[in-house]
């Protein structure tokens, strides 16, 4: 009895103690969950973190003080190729969420099952979108919806088409942006001297600004201003001078605190004639020197390019394409960036074609924060008066006339008016007919000059072609490089972060002469030499052993 007693005591015991570790387990998976609903966390173990929200998106969703609906209109039943991205995109929606305090709401709507709900998506942008797929070795079509819709108050933006998560996040944080910006800012682009065509030399670049910004053209004609709505302005390869005038409106703009950005060619290069480049000295240039920074009148090489491809006929007859390494595209490294500034952080390389060194004038920007943003590498050396374009030229240098130099800039000051103490410019009048000219806006005070701006941003970048649509289709890191300027500018850092982990590129580090014939000496003679090298040493071990041998046996 006392041991049946103490068997179901023992018993008894075990249940308690099972029950309470299972108690104990299930509070703490509670907990845990509790926790997780208030605090996301992922451990993510990418270089760049590819699989975690940027510290720019928390940024920008910890400062939302209001709801901001983002409905998933995606089809039920995708195919499973889209499954995969489906999740991809919810995981990301995830994040958000937890990241935003409350302030982001996730939604799922399937337009396929509603007609009204279809004719909404479609009237705000969102298309039904047609999907072909592989399965069970045929090939099936199916009708559906992948697009995003972002709701703020009345205001939204959608994404129509989530095609892949790259840019995701990128697109999501932008439109967020967007909806809760009171005004969105402006990107001007000026016009009237000749500069590049932004509907055909600047198509790529400019489709990307506009997908944050409104972008207009900014003309100068019969003596206007440039308008306050402006935030950035950017100059981008003028061809033609600028008037005493135009200078003013430019050098006003920058006074009432606009940012500025000048890509300045110092020659003009005339492709569809051959490598031809005629040298151009435009005034600009010394509105930029009164700032503390100009573009000198050369043209950098360096020994670190790219790669140029062209066709050549010598016969006439037979066409040949050839590629050569080509000085004049500087391709700068990211030990030559400054990456203390966020605009290069991120990036590998980035290539200049036919481009200008800059010199910052001391005495100006002594008490300026400045930023050598781009420099070339230390063997590049600059030519100036005529510009020798043939690939096919010997583009060797004494070794004593290479040096660095810097090739985008930025000046952050209180800058000092080019038109202080002068005279106002007068507005000159359009060659047009008194009928098509435009007159100029009525003025209720008469101007008056402002002697110095607030503290404002001028970045220069001695060259136009590197945002070309030409340069974009071959240098992908240079539209990022771009992008992250405009942002920069224009509303601080809070994308550039996103837009530049997504920047992969890993460039084989560049090497000197004698360190490329060591490599060659070893590939070619290294397995050889080891070979050799066992094999000695084993006739080494081998007599070794023998001796040792024949020692015992003496021995014995």
């Amino acid at each position: 009895m006392v041991r049946e007693r103490k068997m179901k005591q023992r018993k008894l015991t075990y249940a308690a103690q099972a029950l309470l570790t299972t108690l104990v387990v299930l509070g703490i998976i509670v907990i845990i969950n509790g926790i997780s609903v208030r605090k996301f966390v992922r451990w993510d173990l990418t270089e760049s973190k590819q699989y975690t929200i940027s510290d720019s998106t928390k940024n920008v969703l910890s400062k939302l003080d209001d709801i901001i609906t983002i409905k998933l209109y995606f089809s039920k039943n995708l195919p499973p190729v889209m499954r995969i991205r489906e999740q991809q995109v919810k995981d990301l929606l995830d994040e958000y969420r937890a990241y935003s305090g409350g302030n982001i709401v996730v939604k799922r709507e399937d337009p396929g099952e509603d007609e009204e709900l279809a004719r909404q998506v479609q009237s705000i942008g969102i298309p039904q979108v047609q999907m072909t797929f592989r399965e069970k070795d045929k090939v099936e079509v199916k009708n559906g919806y992948l697009g995003i819709g972002i709701f703020y108050e009345t205001k939204h933006e959608v994404l129509p088409i989530v095609q892949n998560v790259d840019n995701l996040e990128y697109d999501l944080t932008s439109a967020i942006k967007k909806v809760v910006m009171e005004t969105i800012p402006t990107v001007g682009f000026l016009t009237g001297h000749g500069e590049r065509d932004i509907n055909k030399d600047y198509a790529l670049i400019k489709g990307a600004i506009d997908q944050q910004y409104e972008t207009k053209t900014v003309s100068l004609e019969n003596g206007q201003l440039v308008s306050d709505e402006i935030d950035t302005l950017i100059i981008g390869g003028p061809r033609t001078d600028f008037s005493e005038r135009d200078l003013f409106a430019i050098d006003q703009f920058v006074m009432r605190g606009g940012k500025l950005m000048v890509l300045l060619d110092m020659a003009e290069l005339n492709l569809e004639m051959g490598l031809i480049a005629t040298p151009l000295n435009l005034s600009i240039n010394k509105l930029l020197e009164s700032y503390g920074i100009k573009v000198n009148n050369d043209m950098v090489l360096d020994r670190f390019n790219d790669r140029l491809t062209y066709s050549e006929s010598p016969n006439n007859v037979v066409q040949y394409i050839t590629t050569v390494n080509y000085p004049y595209f500087v391709k700068a490294f990211k030990q030559n960036f400054d990456t203390t500034n966020p605009i290069v952080r991120g990036l590998e390389t980035l290539t200049f074609p036919w481009t200008s060194s800059i010199d910052l004038i001391e005495r100006k920007v002594k008490d300026a924060s400045v930023i050598k943003l781009v420099q070339s590498s230390e063997n590049a050396w600059t030519q100036k008066g005529r510009y020798d374009l043939n690939p096919k030229q010997d583009f060797n240098v004494p070794p004593d006339q290479e040096a660095q130099y810097i090739l985008a800039a930025i000046v952050e000051n209180s800058f000092s008016s080019y038109f202080a103490g002068k005279e106002i410019p007068p507005a000159q009048k359009s060659e047009e007919t008194p009928e098509q000219a435009e007159p100029p806006a009525e003025q209720s005070e008469p101007e008056q000059i402002i002697e110095y701006s607030p503290t404002t941003n001028i970045m220069v970048i001695g060259g136009s072609y590197f945002i070309t649509t030409d340069s974009l289709r071959r240098f992908n890191s240079n539209a990022v490089f771009f992008l992250n300027a405009v942002d920069w500018l224009t509303q601080g850092e809070d994308l550039i972060g996103i837009r530049t982990r997504n920047v992969t590129e890993r460039p084989v580090r560049e090497l000197s002469e004698k360190v490329i014939s060591f490599i060659k000496f070893i590939n070619i003679f290294g397995v050889s030499l080891m070979v050799i090298s066992a094999g000695l040493f084993r006739m080494y071990w081998r007599k070794r052993e023998k001796r040792m041998y024949e020692t015992m046996i003496s021995k014995s």
